[in-house]
């Protein structure tokens, strides 16, 4: 069921990690050799530690026709200092059904990689950072110690426990204010480390609240 197989990829909680080699199709006729561990990963002729990531972001995207899904875009992006990351662009789909078992394969197994080896690093870097009294930026939002703000002027303090989840191609920020309404924004999971906030806001919850 392709629907269903969409569903599943757009998961917000990643797959448990298993290290994994494999041989992926990135087109009918093109194909690049990947390895991925908890320490490095492997992407044809490109080796990234882990440990030296600094940023990351990732999402898989549904595109449809008439309602239906004919083509998965699933990017990565990793970056390892200044300039422009290292991006994996795969294209699958029920039009390029030789593509879609390699690449899904691929790409759970470098976002569960990053998820548990990578996330839990960078996530206690901001925290770190914000309780020194720095703000972290992520996209429109900018974090410290007091709560988070955002460009329009919201600003929601850690006390009201503001919460996460990666829903789709979305990271939605949720939180309740004094009437008991939820209000809700989205964030792209594109922007640079949004995918740490589910668990960055909880632990900063906890931390500051």
């Amino acid at each position: 069921d392709p629907l269903g197989t969409t569903m599943a990829l757009l998961s917000p909680t990643p797959t448990p990690f298993a290290p994994l080699e494999l041989t992926v199709a990135t087109a009918p006729r093109t194909e690049v050799q990947m390895a991925v561990d908890a320490t490095a990963l492997r992407w044809d002729r490109v080796a990234i530690d882990l440990d030296e990531v600094t940023g990351i972001s990732y999402a898989a995207r549904p595109r449809r026709h008439w309602g239906v899904v004919r083509r998965v875009t699933r990017t990565i992006r990793l970056w390892t200092g200044d300039g422009a990351p290292f991006g994996i662009e795969l294209q699958g789909g029920t039009l390029a059904h030789s593509l879609e078992a390699s690449q899904l394969a691929a790409y759970g197994a470098i976002t569960s990689a990053l998820y548990a080896a990578t996330e839990p690093r960078l996530r206690s870097e901001l925290l770190r950072r914000m309780a020194a009294g720095d703000t972290v930026q992520l996209g429109h939002w900018h974090l410290n110690d007091r709560g988070l703000h955002d460009t329009t002027g919201l600003s929601i303090s850690w006390e009201h426990l503001p919460t996460a989840v990666l829903d789709g191609e979305s990271v939605v920020i949720t939180h309740r204010i004094e009437c008991g309404r939820v209000e809700r924004r989205n964030l792209s999971m594109l922007t640079p480390n949004a995918v740490l906030l589910p668990e960055l806001l909880d632990e900063a919850a906890i931390v500051f609240a």
